[in-house]
């Protein structure tokens, strides 16, 4: 008698792995997404935090409105956006986009979108 797997074994196995590849990729894909996501989020915080800096460097003077795309950021990625005070005195982004994502709202109320700005 001979000893191996049919063919029916052999697609069975086949059609597991395939399975379990599709449900891993998607998996992966939305981490990915997930995570470039939270990147961006803390980017936007990282510009608020800098457009606080920027004020106490120059003394508690209210900036006014800032383009995102003028602050000292290391790796700037931003492409437009501004940054304010609202009458809370709370810092604000309106706008702010990387090409990827959209970001409006204050530190405590920050709502992102996907895609641009409109």
């Amino acid at each position: 008698m001979k000893k191996g797997f049919t063919l029916i074994e052999l697609l069975a196995v086949i059609v597991i792995l395939g399975i379990v590849t599709t449900i891993t990729t998607i998996i992966i894909i939305n981490v990915l997404t997930d995570s470039k996501q939270t990147a961006f989020e803390n980017s936007v915080y990282a510009a608020m935090s800098a457009y606080t800096n920027q004020e106490s460097y120059d003394y508690f003077n209210d900036q006014g409105e800032v383009s995102v795309t003028t602050l000292q950021l290391d790796n700037n990625s931003f492409i437009s956006g501004t940054l304010n005070r609202n009458e809370n005195n709370e810092v604000f982004v309106t706008n702010i986009t990387d090409g990827n994502y959209c970001a409006n709202g204050t530190r405590n109320n920050l709502t992102i979108v996907t895609g641009n700005c409109e």
